[in-house]
């Protein structure tokens, strides 16, 4: 199969990405906005690029209404970020939603200080 992504839409071009590149981890991605409000979004399109300098990529693009989410809205305000990735062993819990694909952390989490 040939696919000509040139002629595909971009919903149809992201579609054919997410579905095809495997395995596709998830980054756990934590910002702060101006006011000092806490967000947590996951993010499937996440890699690492390279090791030297040490780098990775995540894409945070635009909801269907062509808005930017909050996670960018947030590091353009507040430039910086957290990845956070999981064990496959990590404990699942349950979320409160509050935006598509954004969550609000249950009051048992609490932040823990940033090491470099």
């Amino acid at each position: 199969m040939h696919l000509d992504f040139t002629k595909l839409s971009a919903r149809d071009a992201y579609q054919w990405m997410t579905l095809t590149i495997l395995p596709r981890p998830i980054a756990w991605v934590s910002t702060i906005a101006a006011d000092g409000k806490t967000n947590l979004a996951p993010f499937s399109f996440f890699q690492g690029v390279c090791a030297n300098p040490p780098t990775l990529m995540f894409v945070p693009v635009n909801n269907r209404q062509g808005v930017k989410k909050d996670t960018v809205r947030n590091i353009e305000a507040v430039p910086e970020f957290v990845v956070n990735k999981l064990r496959a062993s990590a404990p699942r819990c349950r979320c409160e939603r509050r935006r598509p694909a954004c969550f609000t952390t249950p009051k048992s989490f609490a932040p823990l200080p940033a090491t470099c």
